[in-house]
């Protein structure tokens, strides 16, 4: 992954990075032991000045061994901010 960044001129992009972490995710053979595959359960993309996060989720195992996942999800915080926990 280093490599990858140091190879890399200038700025890089939101896909980019996005690239680069699917490249250290653990989506090896899931195998048939009674044990869970090691699977990346999610990754984030934080952007703390906009106050939102972008998700994706492992989802589970397609019939081909392969894995289901579910894109990146963005979720943010309201611009608001209250006291009231009723």
């Amino acid at each position: 992954m280093l490599e990858r960044f140091e190879q890399r001129a200038g700025k890089v992009t939101l896909d980019f990075v996005r690239e680069s972490s699917a490249c250290v995710a653990a989506n090896g053979a899931a195998g048939d032991g009674p044990w869970a595959p090691g699977r990346t359960l999610w990754h984030a993309l934080y952007f703390p000045e906009e106050r939102r996060v972008e998700v994706d989720f492992y989802l589970g195992e397609t019939p081909d061994g392969g894995q289901r996942r579910s894109a990146y999800l963005s979720f943010s915080l309201r611009g608001e901010v209250t006291t009231d926990t009723k």
